[in-house]
């Protein structure tokens, strides 16, 4: 990498690392910045949505041996797991969804299931299928599951009428053994609820080239990734609190709360890395350090957190920021004061154009609202 940034000539204007988890790429950060003279711990940002794909792979597959300890070891290696998933609910429905688009005939009885419930023909709908490699795909197939309840229950009772009647097909009785009990559909409105959040946070991060309900065209700002993963951590600790008192309807999910709330703790505290994650927060207009004051300013603990992080962004503005040069061409004019008032303010003649702390100043502005960070900086860099 570090020839082909120099063959570039670019090698003195890196940026930032948006990375995953895999060790390898830390020990790459380190090699460019003992080569390139800079921090590697805090040029390297982390994928945002990669991390949550990893928790919410803990919820739906809990790859740890020990996410079963709360009911029993008998669902504690990965090949168990697997089991799980194709026994339990997730896997009645996946295996429900993969049945019917084998069939054009199947995928049409099933339209016309929903038509039968009070759907009209042009608003039917095909289920979505999931894949193992997108988490947010089973969530859709989920979703969409719920929304064609009615017809679903009434086409798959339909089909096994006609097998008990020797009217349906050989493996019509296929779809008998994954019914979706009442018990079921309780336990994937579970899966919803806590699945959602994240979809909101994976949403929130990406950048979309489209219009968004401002006009403006949206980016997965840094600002969102603090705020995304507080947003996460407050509703896993809900979750958690809430299967602690009475358990979810499924052990799984039951067992697996805690441990991607200990997840997503894992991935909070290595956003404390580097600075800029904070500094997306701070530089955002309608934010700024009073959005960080209110959501951490709880406890002693967390306040804390507020002093300590204000001491290091202070710190990386002047080490990496504040002498930064941006050109400037308008015109400034002479003091006319005296060297003695100027020495009042702290000032002296024979610096008359020293500038005053744009950092600190910006902190003292009171939060206002703008759509985008990054167009508001982008309109005012000069």
């Amino acid at each position: 990498m570090l020839r082909i940034l120099k063959e570039y000539g670019i090698e003195k204007k890196i940026g930032y690392f948006t990375l995953d988890n895999a060790g390898n790429n830390d020990t790459c950060m380190q090699e460019l910045g003992l080569e390139l003279n800079f921090n590697h711990r805090f040029r390297r940002l982390r994928c945002a949505g990669h991390m949550i794909n990893l928790m919410a792979k803990q919820v739906l597959f809990g790859k740890e041996s020990n996410v079963f300890d709360l009911e029993a070891a008998s669902l504690s290696t990965d090949n168990d797991l697997d089991t799980w998933r194709q026994q339990g609910p997730i896997g009645k429905l996946h295996r429900i969804t993969t049945w019917i688009y084998k069939s054009g005939q199947r995928k049409a009885r099933f339209h016309k299931a929903q038509e039968t419930m009070g759907i009209k023909k042009s608003e039917t709908l095909d289920l979505v299928k999931d894949v193992k490699t997108r988490w947010n795909s089973t969530h859709d197939m989920i979703k969409r599951a719920k929304r064609l309840k009615q017809g679903l229950d009434y086409f798959i009772d339909k089909e096994a009428l006609e097998e008990r009647a020797g009217i349906g097909g050989a493996d019509a009785g296929y779809v008998i053994e994954n019914r979706l009990s009442k018990e079921d559909w309780e336990i994937l409105e579970e899966y919803v609820e806590f699945l959602d959040p994240l979809a909101v946070a994976t949403k929130v991060l990406q950048s979309n080239p489209g219009k968004h309900s401002a006009g403006q065209q949206k980016q997965g700002l840094a600002a969102n990734v603090l705020l995304a993963f507080e947003y996460i951590l407050n509703h896993m600790e809900k979750m958690n609190e809430k299967y602690q008192g009475q358990g979810a309807k499924d052990r799984h999910l039951s067992a697996v709360v805690e441990l991607a709330w200990d997840k997503c703790t894992e991935y909070y505290r290595k956003l404390d890395d580097t600075p800029i994650y904070i500094a997306g927060v701070i530089l955002h207009p309608s934010h700024k350090w009073q959005r960080l004051e209110t959501l951490w300013g709880g406890s002693k603990k967390t306040r804390r957190w507020i002093q300590e992080g204000k001491a290091k962004i202070k710190a990386f503005w002047e080490s990496d920021y504040k002498t930064f040069e941006v050109p400037d061409d308008t015109p400034r004019e002479q003091s006319t004061r005296s060297e003695f008032e100027l020495f009042l303010e702290g000032r002296s003649q024979k610096d008359p154009l020293a500038p005053l702390d744009e950092y600190d100043n910006w902190c003292q502005l009171e939060p206002f609202e703008h759509h985008n960070a990054l167009s508001y900086w982008i309109e005012n860099r000069s």
